[in-house]
């Protein structure tokens, strides 16, 4: 209890700290003047303006600080804040009546107290500082009368709420049920039957099975709410044609990239660096005669295998002793060899033999880069003919006669992706087109443009049967394989009793062992454990899955060892994580009751000021 107290306490004084680094930086709010001076009571607590004007100052740059820039009151309002700082402030105003009704206050004692342990009033010397003090509440706008009264108010408010929490907790038989609950284990069988277990796959539909199985699930082939659009397009792909490449450019742009087509030979190697040649000497020499492994070598010196990898280095990489590594055999030890950290011994544990990509093996790829991008600036030259023609008012019908672009109309929700849709510029222009929207060119990603124009709002409705027939065809081949499944599982799931399990069935079962609620079975959807979890011992059932269904059989329940280490962890969480849940449900339940109680009221044009001061 003492601890929430002084969580409690801390949180105030943070809070008032965060208050007075605001005035501190030279924003404190300002009074609003005129004759308004509370924006509303709470019982017979007013709500001065300027606390108010300084909370809400307070609370929308904490918010601009998350974002690393400043909010305008328009962005705030946005987020809440006005309402969140009010919200805040009554429930506090709310804690002060309830306060003064029950005669409950701290003594200046305890507020000297307070105000002595407060940094932002501290000096270099970590003592009170009278200077620092008037200074900082000078530029916060406050009087010291003004604020130790609010610090006597905080701190009993933080009285008052502790002395609600005291006592509080949950009752340690609901965290054992729950640890009981979730570390519970299983073991069991399971089968997954399939269109190949089956001994008569479903008969293909007829088609008055296919026309009632359309009628039947018609929202299945329905269309949403959609928008029947008008695209002119012009790709990249549509102009290759006009784009001539030649063949002085495509060796240039070889060249160019040489690199990418020509690697040298590279090795992955150990190497162990000694103190001096000597020693370098010395270890080579056991190596030779066999009196010790490299590895051992390695782990006398303190090292292991991973510290001295190199992999991928190429033969300048080692300078004049490049040839007598590269010339070695794998897991070949050479050296000594002097290095720029001292002598050392290398292994060769990989190479990469040189590779070289002929021009004739890339020339269509290149020539395709090449392609594309002229074709790109092509489109450019374009893209700003069609924009004026289309702010002359010219219809995409009559741009496409001036231009390669190419007129197509589609019927787009969400959910289509293919053909223009696939573009992402596509989608977010077509969500945000409306029906006064004027054509104009919206780059594309790959270099092509686009103009869009919509023609109407498309209710919601049924595809045409003969559309969709290869759609109702497969849906309904899946419906019926699905039953079919069902039906033998409930056979075999029917046969399965306490002498005779899921083994007998002769269907490649897989085990699963000491699962708990949280965990899966390897390839089964998570809905088979859970099913699992709702069975006793030796029983039995079915799952549906993706063109599957899944037998589980239950052969052994391990209850919960609530005394390892992970039980006893799980048990503080879970208690911490329920008292915490307690407190705030009490805390919320007594704001609530005190401030119906109180009778609140608000004067919205002294808000309205405060928020226009802004």
């Amino acid at each position: 209890m003492a601890s929430r107290t002084q969580s409690l306490s801390k949180t105030f004084v943070w809070i008032l700290l965060a208050l007075l680094i605001v005035g501190l930086a030279g924003f404190g709010a300002t009074n609003l003047g005129g004759t308004i001076r509370s924006i509303g009571q709470v019982g017979k607590r007013d709500i001065p303006v300027d606390e108010y004007a300084r909370a809400l100052q307070s609370d929308i740059r904490a918010t601009a600080s998350q974002f690393g820039q400043q909010l305008t009151f328009q962005q705030a309002e946005l987020f809440g804040i006005p309402q969140q700082t009010l919200s805040r402030i009554l429930g506090e105003k709310a804690l002060d009546h309830e306060a003064d009704n029950l005669g409950l206050s701290v003594g200046d004692e305890a507020v000297r107290d307070r105000l002595m342990n407060i940094p932002g009033f501290q000096g270099v010397d970590g003592n009170f500082d009278r200077d620092t003090y008037a200074y900082a509440l000078g530029n916060a706008g406050l009087s010291e009368e003004t604020f130790e009264n609010q610090l006597r108010d905080e701190t009993t408010r933080t009285l008052l709420q502790a002395s609600v929490l005291s006592g509080n907790s949950m009752p340690s038989a609901y965290s054992d049920r729950l640890i009981s609950f979730l570390l519970e284990e299983r073991s069991g069988l399971l089968i997954q039957l399939t269109e190949n277990d089956l001994e008569t796959p479903p008969a293909a539909a007829t088609s008055d099975q296919l026309t009632a199985f359309y009628t039947e699930n018609i929202d299945q082939f329905s269309l949403p709410e959609s928008k029947s659009i008008t695209f002119i397009m012009l790709s990249p792909e549509m102009v290759l044609d006009r784009v001539a490449i030649e063949e002085g450019a495509l060796q240039s742009l070889y060249k160019k990239n040489q690199d990418q087509y020509s690697t040298p030979e590279q090795r992955s190697v150990e190497r162990l660096v000694f103190l001096n040649e000597a020693e370098a000497q010395t270890g080579f020499e056991q190596l030779k005669s066999g009196a010790i492994t490299f590895e051992q070598l390695v782990t006398n010196r303190g090292l292991n295998l991973t510290d001295i990898a190199l992999s991928d280095v190429n033969l300048e990489d080692f300078g004049a002793s490049g040839s007598l590594i590269f010339a070695a055999a794998i897991k070949e030890v050479v050296g000594p060899v002097e290095t720029s950290l001292g002598p050392a011994l290398f292994r060769i544990t990989g190479q990469k033999k040189a590779n070289k990509i002929s021009f004739e093996e890339v020339r269509n790829e290149l020539r395709d880069e090449l392609a594309l991008d002229q074709a790109s600036r092509l489109i450019e030259s374009q893209a700003t003919n069609i924009d004026d023609l289309l702010a002359a008012g010219a219809t995409l019908e009559e741009v496409i006669e001036e231009s390669d672009a190419e007129l197509e109309n589609i019927r787009f929700y969400t959910g289509v992706n293919s053909g223009i849709a696939a573009y992402s510029e596509f989608k977010k222009a077509a969500r945000e087109l409306g029906e006064s929207d004027f054509p104009s060119v919206i780059q594309l990603s790959d270099g092509g443009i686009m103009a869009l124009r919509l023609e109407e709002i498309l209710p919601a409705s049924p595809e045409p049967f003969d559309d969709v027939r290869t759609a109702v065809q497969q849906a309904w081949k899946n419906d019926s394989l699905m039953k079919a499944l069902r039906a033998e599982a409930k056979e075999k799931v029917a046969n399965v009793d306490s002498n005779n399990s899921l083994a007998s069935l002769d269907l490649g079962h897989k085990t699963f062992e000491n699962l708990t609620r949280d965990q899966t079975i390897e390839g089964a959807p998570p809905a088979v454990l859970a099913q699992a979890f709702q069975l006793e011992i030796k029983g039995a059932s079915a799952v549906d899955g993706d063109l599957a269904v899944y037998l589980v059989q239950v052969l052994d329940i391990q209850e919960a060892d609530t005394t390892t280490e992970q039980a006893i962890s799980l048990h503080a969480q879970i208690t911490s994580q329920l008292t915490s849940s307690l407190s705030q449900d009490l805390i919320e339940s007594y704001l609530s009751g005190i401030q119906k109680r109180a009778e609140i009221a608000l004067n919205q044009q002294a808000i309205n000021a405060v928020h226009a001061n802004f």
